[in-house]
C-alpha cells in the first residue's frame, strides 16, 4: 500500500495525539478565558452604577469641603461614565463569547482559531493596560497570562503541524486552513 492510500487512521502517531493533546489545550485554555471573561465583565456591568457614584464620591472628599460644585454638571459625568463602563463591560462580554465559540471551533479551525484566540487574548490585556492608564496593569496576573499565551501558542504550532502532516497525507485541508 503505498503513502497515498493510507487512510486517515493510520495517522495515530505519537507526535498526532501530542498536537491533539496541545488543540485540547486550548480549547480548555479558551473556553476558561472566555467563561472568566464573561462572569467578570457581567459583574463589571451590573456594577457600574456603584463603581463610578465610588469615585464620584472619592473626587468630592478630595476636593474639600468648601468647594462649589454643580450637581447638574456632576450628574451628567456620572450618567457619561456609566454608560462608557457599562459599554465597555457589554463588549468585553462579548469578546468572552467570541473566546467560547473559537475554543468549540478548535478542532476545525485549529491554526484559524488559536492564532485568532491569541490575537485577541494580547490584543485585549494591552487594551485593557491602556484603557486603565496604568502600564503596570500588563504585569498583574502575569503568570496567568503567560500560561494562557505559552498554551495557545503551543496550541497554533500544533495546529499548523497538524495541518501540514494531513496535507502531505494526501488529505485534503481542513476548512478554513487553505493555506
Amino acid at each position: 500500500m503505498s503513502e497515498a492510500q493510507i487512510p486517515p487512521s493510520n495517522l495515530g502517531s505519537l507526535a498526532q495525539t501530542a498536537r491533539r493533546k496541545h488543540l485540547r489545550q486550548a480549547r480548555v485554555a479558551l473556553i476558561a478565558v472566555g467563561i472568566l471573561t464573561i462572569l467578570v465583565n457581567a459583574i463589571m456591568f451590573v456594577m457600574a452604577e456603584s463603581m463610578v457614584d465610588a469615585e464620584i464620591q472619592k473626587e468630592l472628599r478630595n476636593a474639600g469641603p468648601g468647594a462649589a460644585v454643580d450637581q447638574a454638571e456632576v450628574n451628567n459625568i456620572r450618567t457619561t461614565y456609566v454608560r462608557a463602563q457599562q459599554l465597555v463591560a457589554g463588549g468585553t462580554v462579548l469578546l468572552g463569547v467570541v473566546f467560547i465559540v473559537l475554543g468549540v471551533v478548535v478542532d476545525r479551525y485549529p491554526v484559524g482559531a488559536t492564532a485568532t484566540g491569541l490575537a485577541l487574548y494580547i490584543g485585549a490585556v494591552v487594551i485593557f493596560a491602556v484603557l486603565e492608564g496604568d502600564p503596570a496593569a500588563i504585569g498583574r496576573g502575569i503568570i496567568i497570562k503567560v500560561i494562557i499565551i505559552v498554551a495557545l501558542v503551543k496550541a497554533l504550532q500544533a495546529g499548523i503541524a497538524y495541518q501540514k502532516e494531513q496535507q502531505q497525507a494526501g488529505m485534503t485541508a481542513l476548512p478554513g486552513n487553505v493555506p
